[in-house]
């Protein structure tokens, strides 16, 4: 599984207290958002997620270089740096895909 951050979705991926990006009515940061009962906190899902090796973070190195965002300072551990051409060879080499915009 292999979660790719692009544009404004690099930003829910700040670290708690991170303010490059400021929050407003629409914004989500992982470590905060849960919408109730019967879900899981995003943080709970996100560590079932990578905990099993078999699911990775990827964020867009523009996307975040653009809005000053660091690897490893700004955003969570769990995400790691991706171009354009890693994504597309990755859906190229894909079995399903699924995308929300």
């Amino acid at each position: 599984v292999v979660l790719a951050l692009m544009g404004d979705g690099v930003c829910t991926f700040l670290r708690k207290g991170n303010n490059k990006e400021e929050a407003s009515p629409d914004s989500f940061r992982v470590e905060e958002t849960f919408i109730g009962e019967p879900f899981k906190t995003c943080n709970t899902l996100l560590a079932k997620i990578t905990s099993t090796g078999n699911g990775v973070v990827l964020a867009c190195t523009s996307c975040c270089k653009s809005r000053k965002i660091e690897f490893g300072s700004d955003l969570l551990d769990c995400v790691a740096p991706m171009q354009m051409p890693d994504l597309v060879r990755m859906l190229e080499e894909a079995k399903k895909s699924m995308q929300f915009m």
